[in-house]
């Protein structure tokens, strides 16, 4: 590397861009260690998705089935929840509570949706017989068998 690189850097255009000092008595690595596992979570976790929205569309046919119409927004949902989780941790920037509200609907709704999606696709390739009968049992006695039906 040569030294002409370091001198043609204006350090004076670069001076506003400083992280200003915490506050008295606090430390960053300190405020943001509990929060660094979920973000960097999130982050990978919501930057798959992109990649595989990409391959959803190139190896589509060109009819929009209800399936492909149902994963994409499952993986849209998927990506604003991603979205944000992240933009609550910024410490800098408060949200509202409202922000909290959507992201519990989020927590409830997209898992919901995607088993969903998956339940059609079983559905699609095993049909139920037109006699059957959908019977959820949920009675559990105390040794944890399930009684006689």
């Amino acid at each position: 590397m040569s030294p002409t690189i370091n001198t043609l850097i204006d350090t004076s255009v670069l001076a506003h861009f400083r992280i200003p000092p915490p506050p008295s008595g606090l430390k960053y690595p300190w405020i943001i260690k509990p929060s660094l596992s979920i973000m960097i979570i999130e982050l990978v976790g919501t930057s798959i998705l992109l990649p595989s929205l990409v391959i959803l569309f190139f190896f589509s046919t060109k009819e929009l089935k209800p399936i492909f119409i149902l994963n994409v927004i499952s993986i849209l949902l998927g990506m604003s929840l991603g979205t944000t989780g992240i933009c609550i941790t910024n410490p800098h920037r408060p949200v509202s509570p409202g922000v909290y509200g959507v992201i519990g609907c989020f927590i409830a709704l997209v898992p919901l949706f995607v088993e969903t999606i998956l339940v059609l696709r079983i559905l699609a390739v095993h049909p139920l017989p037109p006699d059957a009968e959908i019977a959820v049992h949920t009675d559990i006695s105390a040794t944890g068998t399930l009684e006689d039906r």
